[in-house]
């Protein structure tokens, strides 16, 4: 039958409300029936493998009970089905639930066990190593939660229309959600994990694994990343070639590269590139010798454009000639390594110009180029899953874009490894930059690949070591695992394509040594004789060469640790991530049917005598927590103090910094060797000079100075940041560990209570860390690309001279005299105070206050909880529970005991794989950062 579907804009207010109401009824009836075909099919699929579980004598009809329960598992298992016995019997007593919760217990703990005696039953297990078989009955678990139980588990809906009480004041002031009924948060938090479970379901299935890698411009990623897939097709030269990211993906087969993206936003830029013309223009533009007064405005403009075209890479010229050509098409694909090499650089050159000229290329617009070929290091091997690398553009002037690309790429990627070079890391700012944005992104650092190993001192493998190991894990003795992992990516690609050349006999002398991929392995093995060496060379002795070329490049052990290190463990963080959330929400679960079971089976002198026990413990939790409250205001005070010691020396060196800014852009000859005359400049102490100046100049030298502050100043801020949020950090981590120390060592009479209680107030407290800590994402430099505030620094020297009674420009080019004194009085009111202030503005609402307000709401939610648990068991037993109803409760209830013991096993079995030292580490510990600022 064919329904009709109505035209939104035609429907009344009633009709679009019913319209809404029947797809969501819809929608729902659908999924329903999905997962109930879902959970038959994984029935089907290990109904012969479940295990045996024998049932200790404990009375005929117990005995019985529990026989029945088990088989019930058996059958479905975690889930609620029908029985000829009913189970009420279980609840009789103290001693009846005990047993059911512990058969349930072993029952789940075996259900894990047999699970993982059977790898290869289910696609999701069909993974050769541990922690993929861990992974497929984890996600196994998740698909039976998913498709069945937790529709069982889900509060009615009438329940959860309760008032809710009016949110304190601190809760509104730190954007804390009210808090909510008991069943309203179990409401909340079963359909929080059914969006968990089936993303975690989803992703299982795809199983795609991603690793991207970051550096400075030239630190030797593409070129690591080109010998990791064997293949020298990414942009790696002297020049920094990479602009835009670039995924990688091994395919099984594949032999011949492929290139996919999405050209929309290319064919943007592109046709913004042809209406500039700035390769046409360039071309035929002859710069002056100097700039003057006389200088026309266009001459002054096309200097500015031609200074950047000087430093171009000469095929970026060519390409941008190709990209103003109205008969230029940027093919849609390429496919063939040299059609994807082009097309590569093709777009890397796109981006590189037009976020020269306009604005900056959309990080989030579009997906990234997607590379796809067979990597010879992985060809052969049964893996589990889609393996993916990302290629990121090297850091250089632009901190904070640098810094927004890796936030991005974090979100899509199971690790972020930082590459550094050992030939530049103690010059090119990569040991103080890293670690900051590393830190800033809120990412675990377990590696750090070192290129150009070929190029430096093997003498000095110790120090060079340590200086990794104290710029990334400075509170670390050694780095984790797999921690440092040294190569040289030229020298071990460039022997592979040796090894390639001479698998039949000695390749042709003249095919090799030429300057390509081949030539570097091929000089390290015959020096500078070349010719004459090879030729003494026999045929072993030269394969014997070139594999020990292979061997001290690092690069198989490198690639051996990139996919069995770094991908495994990110394998291993997104596992327990998953589970410990699902943990959380179960044991919730199980610890409210645990209690209404307990209110069914208590007569009323019971319930009388639990709610007195009840009132007291309550008394002792507010007792406990003020006097925790009591000392807070001392601990604020002690972490402002800190963070004020450290901003009063911040702000030392962003003053030191201008001082800088000015030196550089007075030094650099390439900018302003056509701008200034001699005479214009006089220096008249080590920290201060005299400009005789025009209009024009002073807004240039504004300009090219401010991009040079913004430059210290953004590095600076990474430095600095990560060290604010450790003091809150640990100062939030300080009160949350006293107040878990002072609930175990309280005296309370409920011991379920208090376990809940504990447990969520561990889970919760570290969301303060993200909510109420450092915004990192406000402690921004005012100036972040050098041109932020141009305008209002110009108009406040000018007012500095008028006020100071100095001639004031009459006109653009009109020459007037100003002192740098005068300019840097104006950058530290306009620049360097406001942004300072931004980050003590930010320890206001101090992560301590959230951590106060946390507890309170996690107290205040399991005690409010507890009360109306007896309130609802008064009126049960005024009116007792059905039959029907009570025997559901204590099947959901074993599933529940089930369930937890399950993940449990699971949990335990994962962790025991991960690092024994894995604790995050803060890149740069304070007192080294403060002793060197």
């Amino acid at each position: 039958m064919r329904t009709h579907t109505p035209e939104i804009g035609t429907l009344s207010e009633a009709e679009l409300a019913t319209y809404n109401h029947n797809v969501e009824f819809y929608r729902k009836e659908n999924m329903k029936a999905f997962k109930l075909l879902w959970y038959n099919l994984y029935k089907h699929t290990f109904s012969a493998h479940q295990g045996e579980f024998a049932v200790s004598n404990q009375g005929a009809k117990l005995s019985n009970t529990l026989s029945t329960a088990f088989s019930l598992f058996k059958s479905n298992p975690f889930i609620v089905a029908d029985s000829t016995i009913p189970l009420n019997v279980l609840n009789s007593n103290k001693d009846t639930i005990e047993q059911y919760e512990d058969m349930m217990r072993r029952t789940g703990k075996g259900w894990v066990e047999g699970r993982l005696s059977i790898k290869d039953a289910y696609s999701t297990m069909s993974s050769t190593d541990d922690i993929g078989v861990l992974r497929g009955v984890q996600i196994s678990l998740f698909e039976l939660l998913w498709t069945k139980a937790l529709e069982q588990w889900q509060v009615p809906l009438e329940s959860q229309t309760e008032i809710v009480s009016e949110p304190s004041p601190q809760v509104l002031e730190l954007g804390l959600e009210p808090e909510p009924t008991p069943d309203q948060r179990a409401a909340h938090e079963l359909n929080k994990l059914d969006r968990k479970l089936q993303t975690s379901i989803s992703l299982a299935n795809k199983q795609t694994f991603t690793t991207a890698f970051c550096g400075m411009a030239k630190a030797g990623k593409s070129s690591f990343l080109n010998a990791l897939i064997g293949a020298s097709i990414l942009p790696s030269d002297e020049f920094p070639s990479t602009a835009w990211p670039c995924r990688i993906r091994h395919v099984e087969g594949q032999k011949e590269p492929e290139l996919q993206y999405d050209q929309a936003p290319f064919l943007v830029a592109l046709e913004k590139l042809r209406d500039w013309k700035y390769g046409a223009a360039m071309k035929q533009f002859e710069p002056p010798e100097f700039i003057d007064d006389d200088t026309p405005r266009d001459l002054v403009d096309g200097m500015n454009v031609w200074q950047w075209w000087m430093d171009l890479h000469p095929t970026s010229k060519d390409n941008l000639e190709q990209f103003e050509s109205p008969h230029f098409q940027l093919e849609k694909s390429a496919r063939g390594m040299e059609a994807v090499a082009n097309l590569l650089f093709q777009l890397n050159d796109i981006v590189r110009i037009y976020q020269r000229y306009g604005p900056v290329f959309g990080v989030g617009t579009t997906d990234w180029p997607l590379l796809t070929l067979e990597f010879p290091s992985l060809s052969g091997q049964k893996m589990q899953g889609i393996f993916e690398f990302i290629d990121l553009p090297g850091m250089g002037e632009h901190l904070q874009r640098f810094e927004n690309l890796v936030k991005t790429v974090a979100k899509r990627s199971d690790a972020v490894v930082p590459i550094v070079s050992l030939l530049n890391m103690q010059h090119d700012g990569s040991l103080q930059t890293l670690p900051g944005i590393i830190n800033a992104c809120d990412l675990e650092c377990n590696a750090v690949i070192c290129t150009n190993l070929d190029r430096v001192n093997s003498d000095n493998e110790e120090r060079q070591n340590s200086l990794v190991t104290g710029a990334f894990w400075p509170n670390r003795s050694a780095p984790p695992q797999p921690g440092i992992i040294r190569c040289s990516a030229l020298m071990g690609i460039s022997a592979q394509t040796l090894l390639a050349m001479s698998q039949n006999e000695l390749p042709v002398f003249e095919t090799f040594w030429k300057p390509n991929v081949g030539y570097h392995a091929a000089y390290n093995i015959l020096g500078k004789t070349g010719k004459k060496a090879y030729k003494r060379l026999e045929y072993d002795e030269w394969m014997e060469e070139i594999r020990e070329q292979i061997t001290e490049s690092g690069l198989p052990d490198a690639i051996e640790a990139s996919f069995e290190g770094i991908v495994k463990q990110a394998r291993l963080r997104t596992t327990l991530q998953e589970l410990r959330y699902v943990y959380r929400i179960v044991c919730n679960r199980t610890n409210d049917y645990s209690r209404i079971l307990q209110g069914a089976r208590r007569t009323k002198a019971e319930y009388d005598q639990a709610k007195e026990r009840f009132k007291r413990d309550k008394e002792s939790y507010n007792k406990l927590l003020d006097e925790w409250e009591a000392d807070e205001a001392t601990k604020i005070a002690k972490l402002r103090g800190k963070i004020g010691q450290l901003l009063k020396k911040v702000e030392e060196v962003a003053n030191r910094s201008i001082l800088k800014a000015f030196r550089q852009t007075l030094q650099n000859k390439g900018e302003w060797s056509r701008w200034w005359l001699p005479d214009q400049v006089k220096e008249c102490s080590n920290e201060a000079w005299e400009l005789d100046i025009n209009g024009h100049s002073l807004e240039e030298f504004l300009r090219l100075s401010q991009q040079a502050l913004s430059t210290s100043l953004n590095k600076l801020r990474i430095e600095v940041t990560p060290i604010i949020q450790k003091l809150q950090q640990d100062a939030c981590k300080e009160r949350g560990d006293d107040l878990i120390t002072r609930i175990k060592k309280g005296t309370f009479e409920e011991d379920t209570l208090k376990q809940q209680i504990e447990q969520n107030i561990a889970y919760e407290l570290p969301s303060a860390h993200s909510m109420a800590g450092v915004r990192r994402t406000q402690i921004k430099a005012i100036v972040e690309e050098g041109y932020g505030i141009l305008p209002a620094i110009y108009l406040a020297i000018h007012s500095v001279l008028n006020r100071g009674s100095i001639t004031s420009f009459s006109g653009y080019f009109t020459r007037t005299t100003i002192h740098t004194d005068t300019i840097m009085e104006t950058y530290q009111k306009e620049i360097v105070v406001p942004w300072v202030q931004k980050m003590e503005k930010n320890d206001e609402k101090t992560v301590m206050g959230a951590v106060a307000v946390i507890a309170k709401s996690v107290f205040n939610q399991f005690l409010t909880a507890e009360e109306a648990r007896f309130r609802e068991e008064l009126e049960q037993i005024a009116q007792p529970m059905d039959d029907v109803t009570l025997e559901r409760k204590v099947k959901i209830y074993g599933n529940l005991v089930a369930t937890k013991a399950a993940l449990e096993e699971i949990l335990r079995r994962t962790e025991a794989r991960m690092p024994a030292d894995r604790h995050q580490d803060v890149p740069i510990a304070l007192q080294r950062s403060v002793s060197s600022i």
